[in-house]
């Protein structure tokens, strides 16, 4: 095993201009919904307005990354990135406007709405690009752990930039700052015609086939358990620090499994592994599953920083695994739609687990909520014993084969 296989990675023929652009236009995906909070929650006094206008912009964004998808395998990302970066953009600087002079509540979900639906899904865009540009399964799966390590990085990068442009600036700048980075980095990325998959035939049905391809309803379904499974640890971790007087060490305690995810990916992603990619999805989640075990027993802080950290540790390396098995089961014209789709169920999972989590604090406390992680986590482990043979055999659409570099299973 050698890290160095990112910097080979990064070597493919335009690779690192791609990556680099959609990292810039994916920081503020970790950045709009607190510089909403904290905009709406200054200028207006109102907490609860803040947070339902939040609530509407992360909503609406979940729908927008799937119709802005289907778009892009109709008529490619560039098309869809000029026009959903000039929409986005104005409902942005809108919903700035409108809180600033104090104009209607409905106006700000009215730009909270249509800022969401807008929105580019870059995560899948880059994703899909590595499908076409990767040169081979093994430096496919290695670009996968490299961006899922990228992924962790935003949400540890994102809430910084917006916080300090919020409070150092002023309240708008964080929405502002978002507005700026996902424009650089989309025009950077439109520009780079080469890299993108090609859009699907004219007439090909796109979209609503997803599910019904191969496998893609396992892979949808471990999305959604790592959606559910990470949502409902944060509330748990939050309780946890506040029941033991350290309420304040909640924030180190969050960060610990952005760190053993990300360091498990990228030691993930730098290995050769021998086994057929749905033989890993079952080893990555029973590892995800263990991993969550040691968090019931934990008793103070110091041993919940170690068990938090391990708990982390399933993370990347699930979601690495799964990303690979969407660029065999999934043909060329439908990638963008395929990757939206799975971010969506783990969008989708994000809003249960957060929600079963809190109701399980406030009536068996936290040890309870724990367990269910774990319980959730062994979900994904039924459902990729269960679809072990649904993904062993790559879908083929009628007009596209899969992308070959990832066309093998292993």
């Amino acid at each position: 095993m050698s890290l160095g296989v990112y910097r080979s990675v990064l070597a493919t023929p335009h690779a690192a201009k791609f990556a680099a652009a959609c990292f810039v236009a994916r920081v503020p995906m970790a950045m709009r919904a607190i510089a909403c909070l904290m905009l709406v929650s200054a200028l207006t006094g109102s907490y609860a307005l803040a947070g339902a206008v939040s609530g509407v912009l992360g909503g609406a964004e979940s729908v927008g990354y799937l119709l802005t998808a289907r778009q892009a395998d109709r008529w490619g990302q560039r098309p869809v990135i000029l026009v959903s970066t000039v929409v986005h953009v104005t409902a942005l600087v809108a919903l700035v406007a409108t809180v600033s002079w104090g104009a209607p509540g409905w106006t700000y979900f009215t730009a909270a709405v249509v800022a969401g639906l807008a929105t580019v899904p870059y995560g899948s865009f880059v994703r899909a690009r590595w499908a076409v540009a990767a040169e081979s399964p093994d430096a496919l799966q290695s670009a996968y752990a490299l961006e899922a390590v990228l992924d962790e990085l935003i949400y540890v990068v994102g809430p910084l930039v917006a916080v300090a442009l919020a409070t150092q600036l002023w309240r708008g700048a964080g929405v502002f700052g978002a507005a700026a980075l996902v424009t650089a980095g989309g025009l950077a990325l439109a520009a780079q015609r080469r890299t993108a998959p090609p859009p699907s035939p004219r007439g090909t049905s796109i979209g609503g086939q997803i599910m019904r391809q191969g496998g893609m309803w396992v892979v949808a379904a471990v999305y959604f358990v790592v959606g559910t499974y990470a949502s409902a640890l944060e509330p748990a971790v939050i309780a946890f620090a506040r029941a033991h007087g350290s309420p304040g060490f909640a924030g180190v305690l969050l960060a610990l499994i952005t760190v053993g995810s990300a360091l498990a990916g990228a030691v993930y992603g730098a290995r050769k592994w021998s086994w057929p990619r749905p033989r890993l999805l079952v080893a990555v989640t029973t590892l995800l599953c263990a991993g969550s075990v040691p968090l019931v027993f934990a008793d103070s802080i110091p041993v919940m920083a170690g068990c938090i950290l391990v708990a982390g540790i399933g993370l990347s390396p699930v979601l690495v695994t799964a990303s690979a098995l969407i660029s065999s089961l999934v043909g060329r014209s439908a990638l963008n739609t395929a990757f939206a789709a799975a971010g969506s169920a783990a969008s989708v999972g994000t809003a249960a687990g957060t929600a079963v989590s809190g109701v399980l604090i406030d009536w068996s406390g936290v040890p309870s909520t724990f367990l269910f992680a774990t319980a959730v986590a062994g979900l994904g482990i039924v459902v990729s014993v269960a679809g072990r043979k649904a993904l062993a055999v790559p879908a083929r659409d009628a007009e596209q084969e899969p992308a070959p570099a990832a066309g093998q299973v292993g």
